[in-house]
C-alpha cells in the first residue's frame, strides 16, 4: 500500500487538472505505474459499481436476462482495469475498454481480461461508428471527477449503449454538488431517452469521500 502522503498528493493533483485533454493525458501517463498501488486498499468504487451492476442485472424490472458472460460491456475511462477486473470476477466476459491514457491501458492489458482496449479515447467526444448502440452495459467509474469530465459526457454513454441497456456511473459528492449533473440528468429523463432504474446516494467511493452512483437505462 502507497504512502498516505504520497497517495493524497497523487490523487489531489488529479482533481486540480483544469479537464484539458492533453493535461489529463500528461498526468495519467506519469501516474500509471504507481496508479494501482497508491489506491490500494483507498479507492472501493469499482467494487461498489460492479456490486451495484449485478444487482440491477438480477432484478428482472430491468429486461436484461442474457447470461453475465454474454452481455457486451463497454468500460469507459477503464484506466488500469480495476473495474474490468471486478467485472471478470463477476462473470463478465465481453468487456472492452476504453481511456484517455494509453499508459493506464497497457497497464490493463496485463490483465487479461479485456476483449480489446482502446487508448487515447476522449470520452467528451462522439464515440467511434462501430460503437453506437453496440453495448448492453456501459460503465463509468471515476470518470466524472472534477478536473476531468463535465456531466453533458453522460449523452456520449447513451449513444454507445443499446435500446433497453444500462448505464452505471459514480459521481463524487464534491463533484455532484459543484457541477449541474443533476441537471444534466434529469434533463436526460425528461426527454424520454434513458429511465433512472437505481441510485445510491452517499456511498463508498474512497477512503476519504462518498459518491453517489446511478444506474440508467436507455429507452427501448
Amino acid at each position: 500500500m502507497a504512502d498516505k502522503s504520497k497517495r493524497l498528493t497523487s490523487v489531489q493533483s488529479a482533481l486540480d487538472l483544469d479537464s484539458d485533454a492533453d493535461s489529463i493525458k500528461s498526468y495519467y501517463a506519469k501516474w500509471a505505474e504507481s496508479y494501482d498501488e497508491d489506491l490500494d486498499g483507498y479507492y472501493t468504487a469499482p467494487r461498489m459499481m460492479t456490486g451495484l451492476l449485478c444487482e440491477c442485472l438480477d432484478d428482472q424490472a430491468t429486461n436484461l436476462r442474457a447470461e453475465r458472460s454474454e452481455l457486451e460491456i463497454m468500460d469507459t475511462g477503464c484506466g488500469t482495469g480495476l473495474v474490468g477486473e471486478m467485472l471478470d470476477q463477476s462473470g463478465f466476459r465481453r468487456i472492452d475498454g476504453t481511456d484517455i491514457s494509453q499508459e493506464m491501458v497497457d497497464k490493463a492489458k496485463k490483465l487479461d481480461v479485456y476483449r480489446s482496449l482502446h487508448g487515447g479515447i476522449d470520452v467528451n467526444k462522439a464515440p467511434r461508428p462501430e460503437w453506437i448502440d453496440a453495448y448492453d452495459l456501459v460503465t463509468s467509474c471515476g470518470v466524472f471527477t472534477l478536473g476531468h469530465v463535465p456531466p453533458k459526457a453522460l449523452h456520449q454513454l447513451i449513444k454507445m449503449t443499446r435500446p433497453g441497456g444500462l448505464i452505471v456511473a459514480s459521481t463524487r459528492t464534491t463533484y455532484y454538488d459543484e457541477t449541474d449533473y443533476q441537471q444534466v440528468s434529469d434533463d436526460l429523463l425528461a426527454s424520454g431517452k434513458a429511465n433512472l432504474v437505481k441510485q445510491l446516494r452517499d456511498a463508498p467511493y474512497t477512503m476519504d469521500e462518498d459518491a453517489h452512483y446511478w444506474v440508467y437505462q436507455v429507452a427501448a
